[in-house]
Formats: structure tokens, sequence, C-alpha cells
């Protein structure tokens, strides 16, 4: 099974939990541009993907969705794929990472367990008239570099 098979797979089994994002969507804006991670067990199975936007130094990447098979939940597999995630937004010097999540899901408890930081609730849709929060982790430093002595005497 390809990643984009597998993403989509999941993706209708958690309906009520994920939007909707169409198989060419899925991979002319993510999958072909190696935005997402897959999580898998320790024999190779798929368990769990997360799709996320464009990383660029100096800017925020969006997580579109995050999921983990639900026979496979609490056994630190999205844990992992947010680490991962961390990993790759330091390593190309993005500033944070942010997500919208539904209020009335559990997984609002799995952000703030993982350092993010809820930033407002929203109105969500019409068709499910949910809230939606919105999260942030700062994954760069903000501080500003101040002079040192040194930097004064050099001149």
């Amino acid at each position: 099974m390809t990643d984009l098979d597998f993403i989509c797979a999941l993706m209708r089994t958690e309906t009520d939990a994920l939007g909707f994002i169409p198989r060419p969507t899925l991979y002319d804006r993510i999958t072909r541009h190696g935005r997402y991670l897959i999580q898998t067990d320790s024999h190779g199975r798929k368990l769990g993907y997360l799709l996320h936007g464009p990383t660029m130094p100096d800017r925020t990447i969006k997580v579109y969705q995050a999921v983990v098979d639900i026979d496979h939940r609490r056994i630190q597999h999205a844990t992992r794929l947010v680490d991962r995630l961390i990993r790759r937004a330091r390593a190309m010097e993005a500033t944070s990472i942010t997500l919208r999540c539904a209020l009335d899901l559990e997984a609002n408890a799995f952000w703030i367990a993982s350092g993010f930081h809820l930033e407002a609730i929203l109105p969500g849709g019409a068709r499910r008239n949910r809230l939606i929060a919105t999260y942030r982790l700062q994954v760069a430093s903000t501080a500003i570099a101040l002079p040192t002595p040194q930097t004064y005497q050099n001149r």
C-alpha cells in the first residue's frame, strides 16, 4: 500500500474527526512534496500520519491533519509523529508549528500535553457547527541577540 493509499484509507475511517481532503489535492499539495510523516510500528506496519504545509526558514508550519489508527492510540505513536515534525521544523529553521482542532475531540488534551499552547477558540463551519481550537508551538528561539562588550571593543 502506498503512503497516499494509506492516508486516504485512514482518513475515511476518521471522518468524524478529520476534514476531507480530495486525493488529487493530497497528492498535488502534500505527498509529492514530502509534506507528511507516516508512523509505523516495529514491524513496519503503517499506523498513522501527519500532514503539514511547507517548511521554510522563519515561517510557521501548519499541521493539516494528524491521526493514528484507533487500535494504536495511547502508545506514543502520535507523540513520535509530533517529535519528528518538530525536528523537521528545527532543521528547516521554522519558527513555530500551528494547528486547528475541533474543541469536542480528545485530541485537544494530546496537543496541550505535547507542549502546544491554546491561542484562540473560533467558530467552525456551519455543517458541523463545532468550535475550533487553534494551537501554536514555538520551535525557534525568538530571543534578540544583544551586543556583547566585545562588540564595542572591536570598533
